[in-house]
């Protein structure tokens, strides 16, 4: 047993240290926010039908540690996958599957990091601690990034996999 389900099952009390985020459930409101505290954004897609992660008050606990990391450096939007809403907004970021989770930079208009399925805590915990700092705006043209790995959504939001970024 792995993943989210294993940060579910060993991370189940909500923390006292006042580390609670705000999981926004409107993208259009959390772009406004991303724009307004310039801080990252993250998306964590969830099936609360299937999922074992706790959800309380609207928000997932993934533990202390990543739940402070969250507050603090990021905007953090909640998506329910089994609403219409929920699975227009999975297909827009390519989610097939749930748990999963998208972080976007500071613009909003960029996906630094995409993943469909279990993670592990030791793996969020670093994912979430690597991209907060990052203030990312793609080069025009970067010898190290594929041609092919810059697409963008109808939506706007653009997906980029640079060398530094590979999941």
């Amino acid at each position: 047993m792995s993943g989210l389900t294993l940060i579910a099952l060993t991370c189940l009390a909500e923390s006292n240290s006042g580390t609670a985020s705000v999981w926004l459930t409107s993208y259009k409101a959390a772009v406004a926010e991303v724009k307004r505290v310039d801080k990252p954004l993250f998306i964590f897609f969830n099936n609360p039908e299937t999922s074992a992660l706790e959800v309380q008050s609207g928000r997932p606990v993934f533990g202390e540690e990543i739940d402070k990391s969250l507050a603090s450096d990021y905007v953090t939007m909640y998506v329910d996958a089994t609403t219409q809403r929920g699975e227009l907004l999975a297909a827009e970021f390519k989610v097939n599957t749930t748990p999963a989770i998208a972080i976007l930079d500071r613009t909003s208009d960029w996906i630094m990091y995409r993943k469909s399925g279990e993670i592990s805590a030791d793996d969020l915990l670093a994912i979430v601690t690597r991209f907060r700092g990052v203030k990312y705006s793609p080069p025009p043209s970067d010898p190290q990034t594929p041609a092919n790995s810059t697409t963008k959504s109808s939506a706007g939001t653009k997906t980029a996999t640079p060398w530094w970024c590979s999941t």
